[in-house]
């Protein structure tokens, strides 16, 4: 049985598809505007990955969850970090070692005043006084390591608390959960780090793919008229792509629009229209 080559059936439906759109009459009640049909994708489809390999043993969200920004998702096991962390808290509060060189510089310090008073009146001898102003600074070295083996033990304590924060897998944006990778008990090792999918649908991107003649009317950053099939009200949406490339089996140029859904009211895949018309019409900012 003969079968047509995937690439030119697709370039058919591609051509069908702008001869259809750029015939027709689009916008009941705007006057007749030319345009060109595509589908609405989310503005950002994320895999949320964890930063760190371990057993997953919570996941808060289900498939289709409504997620906000640094909302908690999933989280790794955590009993030996947390082991860990109260070890390396409990070092970073012991003073007995610095409160210990603190005692001994100040007596050594006292001592060395008094033997070079003592040496002004000839009650001492300069070897005695410059014993002591030697044991004085190495008593002082004593306090300045026992401060910096704390800030030391301060800084094993940040990275402890660091590394168990990145044991919590958070929304990196406002949106959608489309896809739980892994359940509960499951390891997430460093070759496979999603966890779960998240797409952003607030703004949409409208996908079209315009002529090569038509695509010169349109501009990076410019207000076009969009609208539903299912719709009737046109609105504006901002060109926010346009490809250097023409695909050389359509003939055509893929243009991308974005558009503002703070309700969530359109799904992603949505058929919709680019118009192409310069007639003057009245525009939404909103679907």
């Amino acid at each position: 049985m003969f079968r047509e080559h995937p690439g030119l059936a697709v370039s058919k439906v591609a051509a069908f598809s702008l001869a259809f759109c750029v015939s027709a009459g689009w916008g009941s009640g705007l006057g007749i505007a030319a345009g060109v049909e595509g589908f609405t994708e989310p503005y950002r489809e994320i895999d949320v990955a964890s930063a760190e390999p371990g057993i997953l043993v919570k996941v808060d969200v289900t498939e289709g969850t409504d997620v906000s920004e640094g909302e908690l998702l999933a989280e790794l096991d955590q009993t030996v970090l947390r082991a860990s962390l109260a070890i390396a808290e409990k070092q970073k509060q012991l003073r007995g070692q610095l409160d210990s060189a603190q005692a001994e510089f100040e007596m050594r310090l006292e001592r060395s005043k008094k033997l070079r008073e003592l040496l002004r009146r000839n009650h001492a001898s300069q070897e005695e006084v410059n014993r002591a102003a030697s044991e004085t600074a190495i008593a002082e070295a004593r306090v300045l390591a026992a401060e910096e083996a704390l800030q030391v033990k301060q800084l094993e304590y940040n990275r402890i608390k660091a590394q168990l924060d990145r044991r919590f897998i958070r929304s990196p944006v406002d949106g959608v959960v489309k896809r739980v990778h892994k359940d509960v008990g499951e390891f997430v090792a460093p070759t496979d780090p999603v966890v779960l999918t998240v797409v952003q649908l607030d703004p949409l991107l409208a996908t079209f793919a315009v002529g090569s003649e038509e695509v010169g009317k349109l501009a990076l950053g410019e207000n076009v008229q969009l609208r539903f099939i299912t719709g009737k009200a046109a609105f504006a949406g901002t060109v926010t792509f346009i490809s250097p490339v023409i695909n050389a089996q359509s003939g055509t140029v893929t243009v991308k629009v974005q558009f503002a859904n703070p309700d969530g009211r359109y799904r992603s895949g949505e058929r919709c229209v680019l118009l192409l018309s310069n007639d003057p019409v009245k525009l939404s900012r909103r679907p």
